[in-house]
């Protein structure tokens, strides 16, 4: 059953019109005699005339004057058609040049056909702006050519800048070693009679050429990694010997701003691997390096996980913890680019070159791995990377014990809980059985009910550095003591 349409003409007049002045293209009508019957809103922004004031006119005003008798001839032709073949569909477009009521020129294409209006012939256009198609075409070409001029400033750029770091690189040996030379000899000169100024000269040329040892270093291993001459070598490794190195390195700078510098590495954990150590340390030389020096009080911890493993390698985690300054949010994301420093201030108060991160970053990614930080300020930081590391098929025979430690009781003092925690994994691991106190208040009394208990501690290990009663005066307390004096004291 069809359904009888119920759009009456006048909505269907509406809905024309509607259509009609949101077109993109200006719609002009014109009746028999060449006068504008018809005019949209495109036609107004186009031509400049409202429809008010263009309804009546001759399309004339819409064509500048050279070129008014082609128009008038085209424009007879068009009816005649009409009139001859009952109307004219809508042919191929055609460009004209017509004129805006300003008087300036605009070019438009037009699509043309004729209808019959009321006994007669009216032509029906559709004219579209070529102003706009052209200014785009125009945009278009002039963004190729800035593209390609970007393109080729991109490629200088960086053949320049790879010019640079392959003549760094090139160089590192000849800038190295007149400065290792400096540095040297003023370690020779320091071991000869001087007078106390000229000691204090001295120590200052060493520490200065360290200095700048050190940012020549750091400029060096950039600018080699990003020439392509970084190269990662392959030898067996003791992952925890690394981390202790660094610790021994790096623990005067620790003691010397009274923080514990704290090395973790549990017993259970593989240690022998195939890997570049000197890359490693190198990585964690600059972690813990940052770690003391942006700590004024607290600790910093070097600790080993493994996250995973199969038949041939170890996925090993190493994360350096610090209860320094912390790094603002809005800063984390540039830490690992290039001459970046978390705040502006850093290198004047702390130093460096704000390299360190950069290097350590790209020498993990050529190792395989990956790094990451989390950080809240005032709260402290955690830098940690991991790498694959191949575990070494035939490592060396372990060391072979001195004694047997099984069984003894050991007593471990220390305020600090990360040390207590990291000296009860490592005695824990030779069998020997672990008490803890935070004070030396506490271990005196639990070395004396120990020893009347008739189960004496054998040991006692405690930190030099302590509120209240210190390491030295702990150890002189015990010694001073008749039944605790047999007691062997490790001071840490």
């Amino acid at each position: 059953m069809n359904r009888q349409s119920t759009t009456t003409p006048a909505e269907a007049h509406q809905r024309l019109r509607t259509i009609l002045e949101t077109a993109f293209d200006a719609f002009v009508e014109l009746d028999g005699q060449g006068r504008i019957a018809d005019w949209n809103a495109r036609a107004e922004q186009i031509f400049g005339w409202t429809r008010a004031e263009a309804i009546g006119q001759h399309s004339e005003i819409l064509i500048p004057a050279r070129h008014r008798n082609t128009y008038r001839r085209i424009s007879g032709q068009l009816f005649a058609s009409a009139r001859a073949s009952a109307g004219v569909g809508p042919g191929k477009p055609v460009r004209i040049t017509a004129l805006h009521r300003d008087g300036r020129t605009v070019p438009v294409e037009l699509r043309i056909s004729t209808v019959l209006r009321d006994g007669g012939w009216a032509l029906l256009a559709f004219a579209h702006d070529l102003t706009e198609r052209t200014r785009l075409k125009n945009a278009l070409r002039e963004r190729k050519l800035h593209e390609q001029e970007l393109a080729r400033a991109k490629v200088a750029a960086e053949a320049a800048n790879l010019a640079k770091s392959e003549f760094l690189a090139n160089m590192s040996h000849e800038i190295r070693t007149p400065m290792n030379g400096v540095i040297g000899m003023t370690g020779v000169l320091l071991d000869t009679e001087l007078t106390a100024e000229q000691r204090e000269y001295a120590e200052m040329v060493r520490r200065s050429g360290e200095a700048l040892l050190t940012v020549i270093n750091d400029i060096l291993d950039f600018s080699k990694i990003e020439a392509g001459r970084m190269e990662i070598e392959s030898f067996a490794l003791d992952l925890r010997l690394v981390l202790e190195e660094v610790g021994e390195m790096l623990g005067p700078k620790a003691a010397e701003k009274g923080i514990d510098l704290v090395i973790e590495y549990p017993s259970g954990l593989p240690r022998h691997f195939l890997g570049d150590a000197g890359r490693i340390r190198q990585v964690l030389t600059n972690l813990v390096g940052n770690a003391v020096k942006f700590t004024d009080a607290g600790h910093v911890l070097a600790a080993v996980q493994c996250e995973g493993e199969d038949e041939r390698q170890s996925v090993m985690r190493i994360s350096v913890t610090d209860t320094g300054i912390g790094i603002p949010p809005d800063k984390i994301g540039s830490l690992f680019e290039k001459f970046s420093q978390a705040d502006a201030s850093a290198t004047r108060k702390y130093g460096g070159t704000g390299l360190g991160l950069a290097i350590s970053k790209q020498l993990v990614q050529l190792m395989g791995g990956s790094i990451q930080v989390e950080s809240r300020v005032g709260r402290g930081s955690t830098f940690s990377f991991k790498l694959p590391l191949l575990r070494e098929a035939e490592p060396g025979p372990a060391p072979v014990p001195i004694t047997d430690l099984t069984g003894l009781r050991v007593l471990v003092v220390d305020d600090n809980e990360i040390n207590r925690r990291v000296v009860h994994e490592q005695v824990s691991s030779w069998g020997m059985r672990y008490g803890s106190f935070a004070s030396g208040d506490q271990a005196l009394a639990a070395l004396r009910a120990a020893r009347a208990s008739g189960d004496p501690y054998q040991f006692v290990v405690a930190d030099y550095q302590m509120p209240g009663i210190d390491g030295a005066t702990l150890a002189g307390e015990i010694k001073a003591d008749p039944e605790l004096k047999d007691t062997v004291f490790v001071m840490l």
